[in-house]
C-alpha cells in the first residue's frame, strides 16, 4: 500500500490565522521534500493560505459530547406519536416508577447511538490513516483542555495516536504548546497520546516541562514555534504608511469575554477593555497613528467594537485620521499589513510572534505563560505586561521605552528571528531529512523568500 499522505492535526478554531501561519509553515517545508505526497489538515483555518498546493480538510473528530458519559438533564427525544389524551398522560403518571424508566431508556438510546457513531469513526479513520506515511501535531496550544474539555482536543489527539499506531504511521509531535489540562481524564488522553509518538518536541520550556508532569518520557526536545519558519512573498515588506507619523498597531483579545472565551469574567473583561482605551487615547493625544487589527478574525472582531464604543464615549471619533481600523481578512493581508508598522501592542500569541518575524518590535499584554515565555526567549521581557494587573499608565511608561528603543530592538529581533529559523531546520533535518539539491532548486521556484534574507 502506498503511503502518500501527510495530515496535520490541530484545534479546529475558525477564523485563527496563528493556525493559518505555523500550517502554512509546514507545508512548505514538507512539500519540496515530499513532492508526491497528498498534504490533510484537520482544520479551515490554514485553507486559504494553503489553496497553492492543494490541501484537503480531514476531521479532527466526530464531536463527541462534553456530557457523554454523565447523566442527561433533558429529555433526548420524544415518543413519534404523541399522546393527546390528557386523561390517559394522567394515568400514565400514576403507573409507579415508569417515567424514570423512560428517562433510562432514552439516556441508554442516546449513548448507544453516540457509540455506535463513534464506532463507526473510528472504523473510517482507521483505513484513512492506513495510507498516511506522517500524522503531524504541529504547534498550537495543543495539550490543553480549556477549550472543549478533556472530550475536546485531548480524547482527539489520543484517537488519533492509537489509530496511528495500529495503522503503523509514524505520529509526531513538532513544536507544540501546552497551556493548561485541568481534568485527570484531559491529562490522562494527553499522557497516552504523547507516549505513542516516534517524535516529541515543545515550543518553548515551559511546555516542555508541562508534558512532563503530564508523564511524557523518554527523548524529547526544545524547538522554536513553527510559524517562525513561514516563508513570506516578497510583498508582503511594505513601507509605512507615511514615513513621518509613529504607526502602532493594536490588537485587542476576547479575554474573558462573556461572549466568546471559556473563563466567562465580565469583570475582568472590562477592567482589561478600560485601561486598553485609556491608553490608546494617550497615543492618539501623543499625535501617535493607532490601527486597530486582530490575528483572529472572528472571536476577537467584537471587542474592536467595544475599543471604537468605548472610544466615542470618551469624545473620539475612530473617524479620525489617527484611529483607524485594518479589518483583516486572512493570512496575506495580516503579513502584508504587520510590515506597515512601527510596534504593535496585542496579546495574541501569533500576533505578536508574527510581528517579529518582520522585524516589527511588539509591546505584549500576556493573558498566558505562551506569550511570556516568546518575549523572554526574545529578549524582551521588560516589554510584557499581564493581563489581569495590566494599568494603562504602565502600558504608557513601556510604549515610551520601547518607541525610544526601536532602531535597538528591531536589530535583536531580527537577529533572534534569524536563529529560530536555522534551529527550525535543524529539527526539519532531525525528523524528516535533508533536501536534496534538487528539491532545494524546486524549493526556490516558489514566489516566496526567506524573510531573513529580506531585512
Amino acid at each position: 500500500m502506498k503511503r502518500n499522505k501527510i495530515g496535520l492535526l490541530g484545534p479546529v478554531i475558525s477564523g485563527n490565522l496563528g493556525n493559518a501561519a505555523l500550517e502554512a509553515a509546514v507545508i512548505q517545508e514538507l512539500a519540496p521534500r515530499f513532492p508526491e505526497a497528498h498534504f490533510y489538515v484537520s482544520t479551515g483555518d490554514s485553507l486559504e493560505a494553503l489553496k497553492n498546493y492543494g490541501v484537503r480538510l480531514f476531521p479532527l473528530h466526530r464531536g463527541v459530547d462534553k456530557n457523554f458519559f454523565s447523566k442527561p438533564t433533558v429529555a433526548l427525544w420524544a415518543p413519534t406519536t404523541p399522546i393527546k389524551s390528557s386523561a390517559l398522560r394522567r394515568l400514565l403518571k400514576k403507573i409507579p416508577l415508569l417515567r424514570p424508566s423512560v428517562l433510562k431508556l432514552r439516556s441508554l438510546r442516546r449513548r448507544c447511538t453516540a457509540l455506535s457513531q463513534e464506532v463507526a469513526f473510528w472504523v473510517r479513520s482507521y483505513a484513512f490513516v492506513r495510507e498516511f506515511r506522517y500524522l503531524i501535531v504541529c504547534g498550537g496550544g495543543q495539550l490543553d483542555d480549556l477549550w472543549g474539555g478533556p472530550w475536546g482536543l485531548p480524547y482527539a489527539l489520543f484517537t488519533w495516536a492509537l489509530l496511528a499506531k495500529l495503522a503503523g504511521c509514524s505520529f509526531i509531535f513538532l513544536s507544540v504548546g501546552a497551556e493548561r489540562t485541568d481534568s485527570r481524564l484531559g491529562r490522562f488522553f494527553l499522557r497516552y497520546a504523547l507516549g505513542l509518538t516516534q517524535y516529541r518536541s515543545y515550543r518553548d520550556a515551559h511546555s516542555k516541562r508541562i508534558a512532563e508532569e503530564l508523564g511524557s518520557r523518554g527523548e524529547q526536545f526544545v524547538y522554536p514555534d513553527l510559524a517562525f519558519g513561514l516563508n513570506l512573498p516578497l510583498t508582503t515588506l511594505q513601507p509605512a504608511l507615511d514615513g513621518v507619523t509613529r504607526i502602532v498597531g493594536v490588537g485587542p483579545i476576547a479575554y474573558c469575554d462573556p461572549r466568546a472565551w471559556p473563563v466567562k469574567d465580565e469583570t475582568r473583561y472590562n477592567r482589561y477593555l478600560q485601561a486598553l482605551v485609556q491608553f490608546v487615547e494617550y497615543l492618539i493625544k501623543a499625535q501617535r497613528r493607532v490601527v486597530l487589527f486582530t490575528s483572529q478574525i472572528d472571536m476577537d472582531q467584537p471587542v474592536i467594537r467595544d475599543v471604537k464604543n468605548l472610544i466615542r464615549q470618551r469624545g473620539l471619533e475612530p473617524a479620525d485620521l489617527l484611529l483607524l481600523e485594518e479589518p483583516i481578512t486572512n493570512l496575506t493581508h495580516l503579513m502584508t499589513f504587520l510590515p506597515q508598522l512601527d510596534v504593535v501592542v496585542g496579546s495574541r500569541l501569533h500576533g505578536c510572534l508574527l510581528a517579529t518575524l518582520v522585524g516589527t518590535p511588539v509591546l505584549a499584554i500576556s493573558h498566558e505563560m505562551k506569550v511570556t515565555a516568546l518575549m523572554s526567549d526574545l529578549g524582551m521581557s521588560e516589554f510584557c505586561l499581564s493581563i489581569d494587573k495590566l494599568e494603562s499608565k504602565d502600558l504608557l511608561e513601556r510604549f515610551w521605552l520601547l518607541e525610544h528603543e526601536l532602531p535597538k530592538m528591531r536589530a535583536r529581533i531580527i537577529a533572534r528571528v534569524r536563529e529560530y529559523r536555522e534551529s527550525l531546520e535543524e529539527q526539519y533535518a532531525r525528523v524528516f531529512g535533508r533536501l536534496s539539491p534538487e528539491a532545494m532548486a524546486s524549493y526556490g521556484d516558489h514566489d516566496t523568500k526567506v524573510i531573513s534574507e529580506s531585512y
